[in-house]
């Protein structure tokens, strides 16, 4: 029996990604924290000196 291939959409995706993000908080709410803190201050370092250099 062949099963069916189930296509997703965005909403699924976020909601997934959205429930992933509250266990790992569960776990350890600290190192997601940190985590999310190091990610987003590389970007930013990113867009500054991809822009002024």
């Amino acid at each position: 029996m062949k099963i069916p291939n189930k296509k997703y959409n965005i909403k699924t995706a976020v909601k997934n990604n959205f429930y992933m993000l509250k266990l790992a908080m569960e776990l350890c709410p600290g190192r997601v924290l940190c985590s999310g803190l190091v990610c987003l201050s590389g970007y930013f370092s990113w867009l500054f000196f991809s822009g002024f250099f």
